[in-house]
């Protein structure tokens, strides 16, 4: 019997008591079964094919999941939870059947195994038809055609489902998805000013992080956000925390912030990863798993109850309150705010199990951005959070899965690239760079270049990285890139991305995309592969994103020497990295289930085809006027464009390209990764800080204004701020550019150009 759970799990404790602690169950599991335990994070691709079979043979799914295998592991029946009368019942049924009728049964097995192999393996995928006889030009066509037909569907689909009253998509539960809302950020950024899609598409995804910001998913005492709302007021939580919510609604937050200024939106993004700082962090630099829903409630007698660590009846609301010094028309006012009332908030039919009766999960009733705008009301609030917050302290906390998972703590490691560059918090970026040492130095075998998919306590899992690892890893380390200017993220990433696609890129037959597990695993006898974002990404969405991204910010060939392999190689691994991509965008292009299934890999379509920006910043990164062009750019979502700099960052902590050895990145080894267009336009730099913007290998002339860098971004970018900051509005800093003395001396080396080839035999940019 398998038994698959997670350590925050709430029925998976329940039936830990009830089932697996009684004498009556043990017997009949150590008499008649081999009883198996397996954590769905630490093996996700063993919980994936297994899942798939209960949702087919039940209807639905969830945790904990419990099925019967034969002796080579093809399941024949099964379900999720199960209370220990029934669960004893079953096992006897299931003994019985083994016995009795062992050969029917192996053959259900086989029936479910023939049935589901094909599903498992994700479909057999497939390029364009005419692929190979088709002309680049005639390929990109094709695939944009896909493209806008895919995102089409996919903004119906969501525009059909969006709550116009409180954000978020459904009328029931509601669930954080941020690989929807990263679809709509990069429709809107890819559409034109006024496009009444691209502005509906905006307003999704901020009326969406406004409901959550406002609601009791977001924890208002300690930041952070719970798993999913059991209502659709965002009011009242299922309460435990997981890692890759708050990791991926940081880089949510940070982008709606940079398209819209809101200052709540930054408020949130702050708060969110300030928590992750300080209560899951491994002192090592790794980012732990979770936190439990349940914790023990003084107000049951010290049992253990759901939400207990982070509810509040009115009188300790009170009590916390006067501690701190607050009056009692302050108090009343904080009340107010959070709808902490006498008898408590949670209404009948969200506490169907009674465990919220007479308390209060924190939500606000002004909105958030609102209260920012009322000074006397953002005091009252922070002083009281603060005060809520030492009291909470002194509570039992729940238990914390201090397991590290590589993945996860990529997500993180993006997370706070993502927020630290664009907010300019440094604090972030170095949490973010010390997440990524502690993978270097405690989770990769450096001989063999590849990664460990879990560590606890410093001991490591004999389970090797899995897809997901590597991708959101690469992903992290591109953000931290462009966040640091230290190539050595840039080089270990791919080296990474090659090791990702030796092990689980898919061949011809085994499915689309990317294997969950490498296919020499003898462990699991059918690999899944899957272009599903749920609440994570897929492997093969991020690996889309990844391959894009270094394809321009890397200059790299073939392997095998070729620079311009046929397209008939059969082995995709030996592609470039832009090929790669293209044959994984594709086969995803054309599943009918895509533009439902994969919003992440339709935003990652922003970096396809011949409109894709490099950003070339040439300085020294800590100098004043680098600084200054740098905060042009990290202040913009750029989902079509990459950073590129030159020379790289001077740290005293160096990251390895590759093998057993650490390598120091100097400037020389950095040119030979970065595109050559990078040593054009340094070659043509004095001592001044100087920016390019280059698309098609075709690079601006040399900026040393920022209002000129932004001017230019802005005629071919449609990405727009829609509020004022220190540098103006778009149309503002477009006019300033035009006006600007400084750039109009700089035109004077080409008075009769506006642009120049990166590859003209000059060398000049």
């Amino acid at each position: 019997m398998l038994s698959v759970g997670y350590a925050t799990c709430h029925w998976c404790h329940v039936m830990e008591h009830e089932s697996f602690e009684s004498l009556r169950i043990a017997r009949l599991l150590n008499d008649h079964f081999v009883p198996i335990k397996v954590d769905r994070e630490e093996r996700p691709d063993v919980d994936s094919v297994y899942m798939s079979f209960i949702q087919a043979a039940t209807g639905s799914g969830g945790w904990p999941m419990t099925v019967f295998l034969t002796p080579d592991r093809k399941p024949f029946t099964g379900g999720t939870y199960f209370s220990e009368p029934r669960l004893a019942t079953i096992l006897e049924k299931v003994q019985d059947a083994w016995s009795s009728k062992r050969e029917e049964v192996e053959a259900q097995g086989e029936r479910v195994v023939g049935t589901f192999r094909g599903k498992l393996a994700g479909g057999a995928g497939g390029c364009i038809p005419g692929f190979d006889s088709m002309t680049e030009t005639e390929v990109e066509s094709r695939v944009r055609e896909l493209r806008s037909e895919a995102c089409e569907t996919a903004f119906q689909q969501l525009n059909g489902t969006y709550d116009e009253t409180r954000g978020g998509f459904g009328r029931s539960l509601k669930f954080p998805r941020p690989s929807e809302l990263n679809f709509l950020l990069s429709l809107h950024a890819s559409s034109a000013p006024g496009d009444a899609r691209g502005e509906r598409a905006l307003e999704m995804v901020v009326g969406t992080l406004r409901g959550m910001a406002d609601g009791g998913i977001h924890d208002h005492v300690g930041g952070g956000f719970h798993r999913y709302s059991t209502d659709p007021d965002w009011h009242v939580p299922h309460f435990e925390k997981m890692l890759y919510d708050s990791a991926q609604l940081l880089a949510c937050y940070t982008r709606a912030w940079q398209l819209t200024g809101e200052e709540a939106l930054a408020h949130v993004v702050r708060a969110t990863a300030d928590y992750l700082l300080r209560d899951m962090r491994d002192a090592r630099g790794g980012f732990y798993s979770a936190e439990d829903a349940d914790s023990a409630s003084p107000a049951q007698g010290g049992a253990k109850k759901e939400g207990a660590f982070y509810v509040w009846s009115k009188e300790e609301v009170e009590l916390a309150l006067t501690v701190a010094g607050m009056c009692e028309e302050e108090r009343m006012r904080f009340c107010a705010l959070l709808d902490v009332v006498e008898g408590g908030n949670v209404q009948a039919a969200a506490d169907t199990h009674g465990e919220l009766r007479g308390q209060n999960v924190l939500h606000l009733q002004v909105p958030l951005g609102t209260v920012l705008g009322t000074p006397a009301d953002v005091n009252i609030l922070e002083r009281g959070r603060a005060a809520l917050l030492a009291a909470r302290d002194g509570r039992e906390r729940p238990v914390r899965d201090e397991k590290v998972l590589a993945s996860w703590t990529g997500l993180t490691i993006s997370g706070l690239a993502t927020a630290g560059r664009a907010l300019r918090c440094p604090a972030y970026v170095q949490a973010a760079e010390d997440a990524a040492f502690f993978l270097l130095t405690r989770m990769y075998e450096k001989e063999k270049g590849e990664l460990r998919r879990c560590a606890f306590h410093g001991e490591l899992s004999s389970v090797m990285g899995l897809a997901d690892d590597y991708a959101y890893l690469v992903r992290g380390l591109l953000d931290l890139y462009e966040a640091t200017a230290e190539t050595g993220y840039l080089l270990w990433a791919v080296t990474l991305q090659e090791k990702m696609d030796d092990l689980f890129l898919c061949r011809a037959g085994e499915g689309r995309g990317y294997l969950s597990v490498s296919r020499e695993d003898a462990s699991i006898a059918y690999p899944v592969s899957s272009t599903y974002d749920g609440a994570e990404p897929s492997a093969t969405s991020v690996a889309v994103s990844n391959l894009l991204r270094l394809s321009t910010l890397t200059e790299q060939k073939p392997r095998g020497g070729e620079d311009r392999p046929s397209r008939e190689q059969s082995d995709a691994g030996n592609l470039p990295f832009a090929s790669r991509a293209e044959r994984l965008i594709q086969t995803a292009l054309q599943a009918p289930e895509t533009p439902y299934e994969a919003p992440e890999l339709l935003a990652a379509l922003e970096l396809y085809g011949p409109g894709v920006m490099q950003v070339i910043i040439i300085g020294q990164r800590s100098a004043e006027d680098t600084q200054a062009l740098l905060e042009v750019v990290d202040r913009v979502f750029l989902p079509n464009a990459v950073l590129l700099q030159y020379p790289p960052a001077k740290r005293p902590r160096k990251i390895p390209a590759a093998g057993p050895t650490a390598c120091s990145i100097e400037e020389q080894e950095a040119l030979e990764i970065l595109p050559r267009m990078v040593n054009t336009c340094a070659s043509s730099v004095q001592k001044q800080a100087t920016a390019f913007v280059c698309q098609n290998r075709v690079c601006s002339l040399p900026m040393t204004d920022p209002l000129a860098l932004a001017g230019r971004i802005s005629r071919i970018s449609t990405v727009r701020r829609k509020e004022t900051d220190k540098f103006g509005t778009w149309p503002e800093m477009e006019t300033a550019a035009a006006a600007s003395t400084n750039l109009s001396s700089l035109l004077k080396q080409k008075p009769s150009e506006s642009d120049v080839s990166s590859e003209s035999g000059n060398g000049k940019a």
